[in-house]
């Protein structure tokens, strides 16, 4: 399911001491999800146009995570 998100965000996944997800061409990170079988903790580049849609998408659609309202960064602002 990982790859299936990945490509609805035209995201490459890289394997490592965590899964990285870049955007191409540029090779620029997006994401990366820690020690996916325990924790699931995600983070995403602020910066980033669709961060809102992406962490609903993994919760959801990768870790079956309810994710309800609006997603926000740590400070309380919206993450779009």
């Amino acid at each position: 399911m990982l790859e299936r998100v990945a490509a609805e965000f035209g995201l490459r996944i890289e394997h490592g001491n965590l899964v990285h997800l870049r955007e191409m061409p540029a090779n620029r990170e997006i994401a990366s999800i820690r020690d996916m079988a325990l924790e699931n903790d995600i983070a995403v580049h602020p910066g980033y146009p669709r961060a809102g849609d992406l962490l609903r998408a993994l919760g959801e659609r990768v870790f079956g995570a309810s994710v309800q309202g609006n997603v926000k960064w740590l400070d309380g602002s919206a993450a779009g």
